[in-house]
């Protein structure tokens, strides 16, 4: 399939979670879930991601780099040692293995589109957990 409309297509987990389900254990293990629409391609991933108020993560990183595009709603977003409260229209740039996180804040959920190099999952991992330490789990 080469087209699709987000809108129709049914809001999931869009995390890889069953690859990496004995590691949910672990207390640095970002305890999230991430809804939202996703495509894979064979390359790349893109998703349409909802956050309600207040949620979001922090002080993760993952090898693959990443954009956002935010369509609505606000969000508190880092990426190394930049912080900014962003919104519609913003976009973020997100290099491999960088600290990052996001929040959303306001009343409204944040709707933002993201893609992803598949050199990783879209999961992210914690602060201070290593990609050595998951694949020697697999």
């Amino acid at each position: 399939m080469y087209i699709f409309k987000l809108d129709e297509m049914p809001r999931a987990s869009v995390v890889q979670k069953i690859k990496y389900k004995e590691l949910k254990d672990d207390p640095r293990w970002v305890g999230r879930e991430t809804h939202g629409a996703a495509i894979s391609g064979e390359r790349m991933d893109f998703a349409l991601i909802e956050k309600p108020p207040g949620t979001g993560s922090k002080n993760i990183h993952h090898p693959n780099e990443q954009f956002i595009y935010v369509l609505q709603g606000q969000m508190k977003c880092n990426v190394g040692d930049v912080e900014q409260i962003i919104g519609p229209g913003h976009a973020v740039h997100i290099p491999p293995n960088v600290t990052h996180g996001n929040v959303t804040v306001g009343d409204e959920t944040c709707l933002y589109i993201t893609v992803k190099d598949k050199s990783w999952t879209l999961e992210a991992l914690p602060e201070g957990m290593t990609i050595e330490e998951v694949k020697a789990k697999e």
